[in-house]
């Protein structure tokens, strides 16, 4: 299997690596491995959401609002911007 050497990688972006690989229990090395894998084949074909992702989205209120207020509060500071 060939071999590819990433240089010139910052700091901040091998730690965010490392971080990420610990968080998968792998080497770096093979979170590498798998993101550029996951992005080259991802462009082919789009995975399926699945049920858990989507429901990781959204997050239910702590209390009740008023969805037209706070739609119209997003609105006028979207407009300001």
């Amino acid at each position: 299997m060939p071999t590819i050497t990433v240089r010139k990688l910052d700091e901040e972006t091998k730690q965010a690596l490392r971080e990420r690989a610990a968080a998968h229990g792998v080497s770096m090395e093979e979170e590498a491995w798998r993101i550029l894998i996951e992005s080259v084949r991802g462009e082919r074909r789009r995975k399926k959401p699945r049920v858990e992702d989507l429901l990781a989205l959204g997050v239910r209120p702590r209390a009740d609002f008023d969805q037209k207020a706070e739609s119209d509060a997003l609105w006028a500071y979207i407009e300001e911007q």
